[in-house]
Formats: structure tokens, C-alpha cells, sequence
């Protein structure tokens, strides 16, 4: 991953920004869905206000990937092929960087 000794490029400064902060925001989402992950095997009630809004933030990602998955029992595979290509994307994004 970049440091501030090799980050930004001073030719492609402005790209190497963007593309930066895209990196930190798929690592963002990454996360939230992983916390999605958490909460639904826990005992919380759906109403949360904080559970709401982590399920709409996530539920654009989710619901195109479950909706082309076979269906399964009990378990949702969404979220770990969305974190497997989130995973691709940053690992794209970083090493356009070097």
C-alpha cells in the first residue's frame, strides 16, 4: 500500500488522489458489509436505527449478487462475493499506484 514516501506521483498527482480516496472507500464499504455480516448474527433488533441505515447503505451491493446466486438453505453467500470482488477492486485500485 502507498505511503507518504511513494504517494502521489507528482505527474499523476491528481489522478493518484483520486484513485487513493476510491481505494479508501471500497476498504469503507468493505467494512460496512462485514459489520452487516456481524450484526445479523447477533440478537439486534432490525428497527436500529443504526441497523437500518448499515442495511441500506450495503443493500445496493447485495441485492444484484443474491439476486444472480442460486438460492441456498439458510445461508446468504452476498456478502462474501461481494467482499471478494470489493477485495479485486482494491487491490486493482492500490497497485495502479505503484
Amino acid at each position: 500500500r502507498p505511503g507518504p514516501k511513494n504517494w502521489p506521483r507528482e505527474k499523476d498527482k491528481g489522478m493518484d488522489v483520486i484513485v487513493y480516496w476510491t481505494a479508501r472507500l471500497v476498504q469503507i464499504y468493505q467494512v460496512l458489509i462485514f459489520l452487516r455480516v456481524v450484526l445479523s448474527w447477533m440478537p439486534i433488533d432490525r428497527s436500529n436505527k443504526l441497523v437500518d441505515a448499515l442495511i441500506q447503505v450495503t443493500e445496493p451491493a447485495l441485492a444484484p449478487i443474491r439476486a444472480i446466486l442460486p438460492r441456498t438453505a439458510m445461508i446468504d453467500f452476498s456478502p462474501a462475493i461481494a467482499l471478494l470482488i470489493l477485495g479485486f477492486i482494491e487491490r486493482t485500485l492500490w497497485m495502479s499506484l505503484h
